[in-house]
């Protein structure tokens, strides 16, 4: 846990990331509102929309293939909170 306000906790791919190819992240607010978007694994979501950090749950998918044969697709949640 870490008490520094000014301190984020980005989102995105971890791990070998030079093996990944064709790699997707899209991030959606309730509301089904795409908030972000990457074809890069090596970008992140910092938790900002429209210049603003909200508190809430969001849904991720991704999708990419791994060392050029493994192809991969996850969903899930992740919760930002203050």
């Amino acid at each position: 846990m870490n008490a520094d306000p000014c301190t984020y906790v980005i989102f995105g791919a971890m791990g070998n990331l030079a093996a990944i190819s064709n790699y997707l992240l899209l991030v959606y607010n309730r509301y089904g509102e795409l908030i972000f978007y990457t074809r890069n694994p090596f970008k992140r979501w910092d938790g900002f929309y429209k210049g603003k950090q909200n508190t809430g749950s969001y849904v991720w998918v991704a999708s990419f293939t791994y060392k050029g044969t493994i192809k991969r697709a996850e969903q899930g949640s992740v919760t930002i909170i203050r």
